[in-house]
């Protein structure tokens, strides 16, 4: 038991790392990297309490009490003891209750707890057999395993930022949101694709030093690589932003420079500043929520950034980025149809499908009439010209204002994206107006049977689902019902929490 223990805690720190190469050749996501990796822990730590009391017993039944006295004080027995102990608490610190309410507290505490179970470990075979039977072995392959995927982050940290592991940034809070955006300029080695996800690291905000040791895995939401330098895209980002401020909060959009200026001052004088340092800078934008509808309080990460921004107003900040994680193939371009349901901030995972979709076609953007010229030309079900379906839920009418009036996501519109946007929460103001429904929830089971029928048995839907638990067990459901019933129905999950 106590081999088949070391073996899988072999494989618990293999499928913990977040570069795994099993999971590189596998093509799987992290989500089911991170799924293996609890369950491998959970299944180690059971055979080594099963090794414990079984090697009691053996003593026990042998021999007599005072000779299991004498094997428990030697050394390895202890260090043993110290193994066992310390991995078990590991596995119940890991519930996902505190994981929540106290991540920071928990991932320094996971640390600490497996660097003592290897370490009891450790002495626990060179105590009692040296290195005559291999144990050991398992160790090694254990800190080889940590070491490059400790090795491998250093080097992201240093081929995705621009100098000295850093990159700058800009915070701003979306009016009547609890969601901020974040944008990054990392170096230009990003090769952008939906599906990414990056660990933040932020040091300075908005002039104060924060703890950069801590780290959270974000969907990267948009991107922006067609800018000519730091400054353009700085504007181009104001514009976006400001466009999409008025939108949600139903005031006018200000064509005053210096206003502009007062309200983005910093930003602008730190872009003006470095000049051409930050030439052909590329962007990408996190959108991320700073509470948790359970408990309430915000995240340590995110709080600082959260109390340092305001609405209408953006500062520069200072992080670094592990570059873009990604899992898979996107698979959309072979179907008929690609059907996106996002439920909250999970619509993060799917705005760059949208992006990127529209974006490959052969035509581009493009508007109703061009649309419609075109069809005289191209059978309008011909698999060139796939559709998508991108339909969102959300309870935050802030955030879905404000995603609603993103340029981009009109020319999608514009483009054939069918966009059904549906806010989960009783309005009592004008923002009501913007919204295809109010007070109720999407009819997932309605919209993906109506999806399947369309395309037929012979043509491929593509269902991509990012949102909370119940959202997406619901979507797996019926995804599993069409399937059955013939259609040609293939199903993704994106991340919407670890």
């Amino acid at each position: 038991m106590g081999v088949l223990s070391f073996a899988n805690i072999v494989l618990a720190v293999l499928f913990g790392a977040r570069n795994n190469l099993l999971t590189l050749l596998g093509g799987f996501s992290h989500t089911t990297s991170l799924t293996v990796h609890r369950w491998t822990t959970r299944i180690a730590t059971i055979e080594a309490i099963v090794h414990s009391i079984l090697f009691t017993i053996t003593y026990l039944w042998a021999g007599s009490y005072h000779a299991y006295a004498q094997e428990a004080a030697r050394g390895y027995y202890w260090w043993g003891i110290l193994a066992t102990t310390t991995l078990g608490l590991c596995v119940g610190a890991a519930a996902l209750p505190l994981r929540l309410y106290g991540y920071e507290a928990f991932l320094i505490g996971h640390i600490v707890l497996v660097i003592l179970s290897l370490i009891g470990c450790w002495y626990h075979i060179i105590l009692r057999y040296g290195k005559n039977w291999g144990y050991e072995v398992y160790l090694y392959i254990t800190f080889t395993l940590w070491a490059f995927d400790r090795l491998v982050r250093l080097i992201r940290l240093l081929l995705y930022n621009q100098q000295n592991f850093l990159s700058p940034g800009r915070v701003m809070a979306i009016p009547g949101s609890e969601i901020m955006r974040v944008d990054v300029f990392p170096s230009e080695r990003w090769m952008f694709r939906p599906g990414q996800h990056s660990f933040l690291h932020f040091h300075n905000i908005n002039g104060h030093l924060y703890k950069f040791w801590e780290s959270h895995p974000f969907s990267v939401a948009l991107w922006s690589s067609d800018e000519h330098n730091f400054e353009a895209v700085s504007r181009a980002v104001d514009d976006e932003t400001e466009e999409s401020i008025c939108a949600a909060s139903g005031g006018p959009k200000s064509s005053d420079a210096s206003a502009k200026g007062v309200e983005m001052g910093s930003l602008e004088t730190t872009a003006s500043a470095q000049g051409e340092a930050f030439e052909g800078r590329r962007s990408v934008t996190f959108f991320i929520k700073t509470s948790h509808p359970r408990w309430g309080s915000m995240s340590g990460l995110t709080s600082r950034p959260r109390a340092e921004a305001s609405d209408h107003k953006s500062f520069p900040i200072t992080v670094s980025t592990e570059g873009p994680y990604t899992h898979g193939i996107d698979s959309s371009h072979a179907a008929a149809t690609t059907l996106l349901i996002g439920g909250g901030v999970g619509i993060t995972a799917l705005l760059g499908h949208v992006k990127y979709h529209f974006a490959r076609q052969p035509y581009g953007y493009q508007t109703e009439h061009q649309r419609t010229s075109r069809r005289t030309h191209q059978n309008e079900e011909n698999t060139l010209n796939p559709r998508m379906v991108l339909a969102w839920s959300s309870n935050d009418s802030g955030f879905l204002n404000y995603i609603q009036s993103l340029p981009f996501l009109n020319r999608a519109r514009q483009s054939g994206l069918n966009f059904h946007c549906v806010c989960t929460k009783k309005l009592h103001t004008d923002a009501a107006a913007n919204m295809s429904t109010i007070d109720k929830r999407i009819q997932l089971e309605a919209l993906i049977t109506a999806e399947a029928e369309s395309c037929g048995r012979l043509r491929k839907l593509t269902v991509d689902s990012c949102g909370p638990a119940g959202l997406a067990d619901e979507v797996r459901r019926v995804v599993a019902l069409q399937a059955k019933q013939g259609f040609w129905v293939e199903l993704t999950e994106e991340a919407f929490g670890w």
